[in-house]
């Protein structure tokens, strides 16, 4: 990662050149190899660059061929090389290497529009000089963060709020109805922040402002929800695994050594075993930290899929003890509250894994993307008994519920329940966000104190999330409950979920609940080795006799996605294909088991539960459902299209 800072006004401050420098200074953790900046009469522009693409030649600020256009970037442009070979046939001409030079050469070509032709995760500045404007952008999906402060007569930005208050002047009250979103969140959500008066530029925007004028922001990207029910299972199984290619593969341009986060689930394994089959012979270095409790350590499993895939691998044991050394210091990295304990061990395993690594790729976002967490498998527990039980009872079970003694195991029974009663009187969408965590307005007022209370009487930390979801125009509460989960905080704007994530997510759901009454995986897979072994079972074990094949554990979802293969490296059909032999023979299945039903039942009546458009609640992904998985750097390909028909390679 980089860090960016800088100021425009509409007078030349006192000073200007040491505030720039203390503002890049504070930014140093985000950039150690270099730094550089741009000072003119009205802006300052700053960068602090991590190197990783075109180390020599791609320092910051770069400039366009007569130093009208200048630009800082905290990211990467994945499709740089494409847009470079455009540019330089219009004549365009580049000095570096790097990706950030071609968003000046862009500019000059379409303007503010530029944003819209950026594949990658960023954040940048860009610095018009005969126009005398600012131009600020962030990714689709906000990876990249951006703190801004709009001013009478100053605008102040950068990577984080430390950069911005290097500016004395700027104010630093607390935002105190920032500070309840956090509590409810556990984080403070796009567009606010945690002090009054700064602001984060919210995903998928960007900000236009001149000397002593006021900023326009402007979204450039907005997914349309148009659910394309037409495309069946195999397809989108075609289509996911052709995004997950691409999004890997652009993300392994690199200067630097680079390495993969393995948890042994399947969303980091499916990146590893994507990765090693896109490097091919080049060896790949994966990373696990595990635990000394059993219910919370996953080494075994990371190992296997580091065997199968043939990574050199790195686990380290984070312990209690660590975790306390780290706390004194951690607020510092954070800059903002967040809550997640799995910072801590992340922070840990960082500081080891940069000893051999700069870059490292991750499963994270599979669960929001795909239905993994248990909150959706809860949902519909939830409506029903919303419906049939009484709020009065709701709430004498829920108070019996926190009377539970507590468990220190990981996902334990007495605390699944509790989260389940505790939010059960709430909506749909404020229930989903309680159920991932956070405090309640209750809960939150016994914490504050009498006067923080008055003043956040008449404020609603639950309006802006309903506001958000009821934007999409969806209808169906699975595809509403996805719509809530998708970011911290719900949907905001510039920051949504595609109609092909949609459409897997929710079948995703679907398939699980299936699992859990019996459906479509409870049949007959045949007793031959290749079935056994699809199902996860050895071949003439007593379930690959016949028996009915139970959920899968995560050990059971390890031997479909990374079964051995006979080498070290993993192969294309073991990611994708066998999964999709599956899929077919579980049609042929169903088809045949609905013909049955309608003999019986119509008397021979032609079948209508043929392939085709029409939902079937026993339909399934299997890759939606066991493979779902994307990356918090490889996501977005799922997330990215403007049209369900015709997904674009996404960015970070």
């Amino acid at each position: 990662m980089c860090g960016i800072a800088g100021f425009v006004g509409n007078r030349v401050r006192r000073g200007r050149r040491e505030i720039l420098q203390r503002m890049t200074d504070s930014l140093l953790h985000r950039g150690p190899d270099d730094e550089g900046t741009y000072l003119d009469d009205h802006v300052a522009l700053g960068a602090r660059r991590l190197a990783v693409i075109d180390r020599a030649t791609g320092r910051q600020p770069i400039a366009n061929e007569d130093g009208t256009v200048h630009v800082v970037l905290n990211g990467e442009i994945y499709n740089f090389a494409d847009l470079r070979a455009r540019l330089e046939h219009r004549g365009h001409r580049f000095r570096t290497r790097s990706d950030a030079e071609v968003i000046v050469h862009a500019y000059e070509e379409t303007g503010e529009d530029c944003v819209r032709d950026l594949d990658g995760m960023f954040a940048f500045a860009l610095w018009d000089v005969s126009r005398r404007r600012l131009l600020l952008a962030r990714d689709r999906m906000g990876e990249k963060p951006l703190y801004y402060y709009a001013g009478p007569d100053i605008l102040v930005f950068g990577s984080e709020l430390r950069a911005l208050l290097a500016c004395t002047d700027l104010p630093r009250g607390l935002n105190l109805e920032s500070l309840s979103r956090y509590l409810l969140f556990e984080c403070v959500p796009s567009p606010h922040s945690i002090l009054t008066g700064i602001a984060k530029l919210p995903p998928g925007h960007t900000l236009l402002v001149s000397p002593g004028d006021k900023v326009r922001l402007t979204r450039y990207w907005e997914m349309r929800f148009a659910l394309d029910h037409s495309v069946d299972d195999i397809e989108w199984l075609g289509r996911l695994r052709t995004q997950l290619d691409a999004s890997v593969k652009s993300r392994l341009v690199s200067d630097v050594p680079l390495g993969a986060f393995v948890s042994g689930g399947i969303d980091s394994g499916t990146i590893a075993a994507l990765t090693v089959h896109a490097r091919g012979s080049c060896p790949l270095q994966t990373f696990h930290v595990g635990f000394k409790e059993p219910a919370y350590d996953e080494r075994a499993f990371a190992r296997q899929v580091a065997d199968h895939c043939g990574t050199e691998h790195h686990a380290i044991v984070f312990t209690g003890s660590q975790a306390r050394s780290l706390m004194d210091g951690v607020g510092d990295p954070l800059d903002e509250p967040l809550v997640d304990g799995s910072f801590l061990p992340r922070y840990a395993f960082a500081q080891i894994a940069r000893g051999s690594v700069v870059v490292v790729l991750s499963g994270d976002g599979g669960d929001e993307l795909f239905c993994g967490y248990p909150t959706f498998l809860a949902d519909r527990a939830a409506r029903w008994l919303q419906r049939f039980l009484p709020p009065a009872v709701a709430r004498v079970v829920g108070a019996a519920m926190e009377r539970l003694p507590t468990s220190r195991r990981y996902g334990s029974t007495e605390f699944l329940l509790k989260q389940f009663f505790r939010g059960l009187p709430y909506e749909p969408g404020t229930r989903t966000q309680l159920l991932l965590g956070g405090l309640t307005p209750l809960e939150q007022a016994r914490l504050l104190s009498p006067g923080v209370r008055r003043a956040l009487q008449s404020f609603d930390p639950y309006a802006e999330l309903r506001g958000n979801v009821d934007e999409t125009s969806l209808r169906d509460p699975v595809e509403r409950m996805i719509a809530t989960v998708e970011s911290p905080g719900g949907v905001t704007p510039g920051r949504r979920l595609s109609p092909a994530a949609v459409a897997m997510a929710k079948r995703s759901v679907r398939f699980r609940l299936d699992h859990k009454r019996g459906g479509p995986d409870e049949c007959d897979h045949g007793t031959s080795g290749s079935n056994d072994r699809l199902a996860g079972h050895r071949p003439g074990s007593r379930k690959a006799s016949g028996a009915s094949v139970r959920p899968r554990r995560t050990r059971d979802r390890l031997r479909i996605l990374f079964r051995p293969s006979g080498s070290r490296n993993a192969r294309l059909s073991d990611v994708c294909l066998r999964p999709a032999t599956f899929l077919r023979r579980h049609e042929r299945w169903r088809r045949d088991r609905c013909e049955r039903w309608q003999r019986d039942s119509w008397g021979g009546a032609t079948s209508s539960c043929s392939s085709g458009n029409r939902r079937r609640p026993n339909e399934v992904s299997v890759m939606s459902a066991e493979y779902g998985a994307t990356t918090h750097s490889s996501m977005e390909m799922a997330m990215r299209s403007d049209d369900a028909r015709c997904p674009r390679g996404g960015s970070r």
